[in-house]
């Protein structure tokens, strides 16, 4: 008896050995299971909400939440994005919204009720250009094109005259002249004086950029684009220690176009 005993005991063991594994998988193929019926369910699900948040810190209002969620549902074809959870390809959406004119960046995240989050963050315009054929749009803090809105007018500098560009009112800056009034218009928002002095740009030639100011009945002339820095500077030495002079009202143009000096023009 005893040794029967000694030799069953191995096969007790080895079978409470195989058992544990077996429960533990099965434990497993059940989650799984459930895991899956869980996230088909989910996927399945309508979108339930959609929260949208636009950055408005440069008090621009080209978007609205219910212009972004138009843009949406014009993209998916519902009335009232009655799409399902599934259906929405995060990556792909935003993308898309990214694509937008008037957008620098999406966040978008979906939450287990069903619910679409989306925060943007907007661009905002530093230049308008009005065109001799009529056509307006802006240049964006990023340097590229936005294209104008009936709802909304961004108050920056107006650059009128001979502007050469591509005839498009989005995309990229395709033109020198372009990219030099990006540059001009970056320089000035970025200095207190200047960027509450200049009103409106305008452009004879590539060689004589005139500058409008919001006060007072007379124009700066800048000459080309190159060497703005110093013509600036030399603009505001002047405003310094001159404005006061008697018979400085008078001039009809100050031109810092020479570079060594500063000409004015009587009217």
């Amino acid at each position: 008896m005893k040794n029967n005993l000694h030799i069953n005991l191995p096969k007790k063991l080895n079978f409470r050995k195989m058992l544990v594994p077996m429960v533990w998988f099965c434990i497993g193929m059940l989650f799984i299971v459930m895991l899956s019926n869980s996230a088909d369910d989910y996927s399945k699900q309508k979108i339930r909400s959609v929260e949208i948040d636009i950055d408005n810190l440069t008090n621009n209002h080209f978007l609205t939440s219910e212009k972004v969620l138009s843009f949406i549902t014009n993209y998916y074809q519902t009335e009232d994005l009655n799409v399902s959870v599934g259906d929405i390809n995060l990556y792909e959406l935003e993308w898309l919204l990214q694509e937008h004119p008037y957008i620098d960046e999406a966040d978008l995240y979906l939450d287990m009720q069903g619910s679409l989050f989306i925060k943007i963050r907007q661009k905002f315009p530093i230049l308008r250009i009005w065109k001799e054929n009529g056509q307006d749009y802006y240049l964006s803090n990023l340097g590229d094109k936005m294209p104008g809105s009936n709802d909304f007018t961004a108050r920056v500098p107006v650059v009128t005259g001979k502007i050469d560009d591509n005839g498009k009112d989005k995309g990229e800056l395709t033109t020198t002249m372009l990219q030099d009034l990006y540059d001009l218009a970056q320089f000035v928002k970025k200095h207190k004086v200047l960027n509450a002095l200049i009103e409106q740009i305008h452009i004879e030639s590539a060689n004589r950029v005139v500058l409008v100011p919001k006060v007072g009945d007379y124009q700066i002339v800048l000459g080309d684009f190159k060497n703005k820095k110093k013509k600036f500077m030399d603009l505001l030495a002047l405003y310094k220690y001159k404005w006061s002079k008697e018979g400085w009202q008078d001039c009809k143009y100050i031109d810092v176009s020479y570079g060594n000096q500063i000409v004015c023009s009587a009217k």
